[in-house]
């Protein structure tokens, strides 16, 4: 008996939910790097989000190249009531996530990363 390989979609489905694991976790976004919507959970729903993630990257990208540096690959940004992380994928594909517990930001950036084995494996095989 041979056991069936999960279609790509539930695994990142699930990898997005297991994020949610870290404390005060709002939710988060798989997108491409132009800001389409792959996958979402939590409160992070709709097009606005994955734009918003296509768009941290270019202006992170454009400001660090006036300085002559690289584009990052990940961010931290703290405003009063959250923390948001979000990391660039080799694919270039886009993690954004958020949390309500500004204490706990380094757990939501290893809840994002934890994942990002499978996130890549699953998007190869889509």
């Amino acid at each position: 008996m041979s056991a069936t390989t999960p279609d790509p979609l539930q695994r990142i489905e699930a990898a997005l939910k297991r994020m949610a694991e870290s404390p005060g976790f709002e939710g988060a976004v798989l997108a491409t790097a132009d800001g389409l919507v792959l996958a979402t959970h939590g409160r992070l729903q709709g097009d606005a989000v994955a734009a918003c993630a296509a768009s941290l990257a270019l202006d992170s990208k454009a400001s660090l190249s006036t300085i002559g540096e690289n584009a990052p690959t990940e961010l931290m940004v703290w405003n009063d009531t959250q923390v948001w992380y979000q990391t660039r994928m080799p694919s270039t594909h886009l993690v954004l996530a958020v949390s309500s517990d500004h204490n706990h930001a380094g757990a939501l950036r290893l809840a994002v990363r934890r994942e990002l084995v499978e996130l890549r494996d699953a998007l190869t095989t889509l």
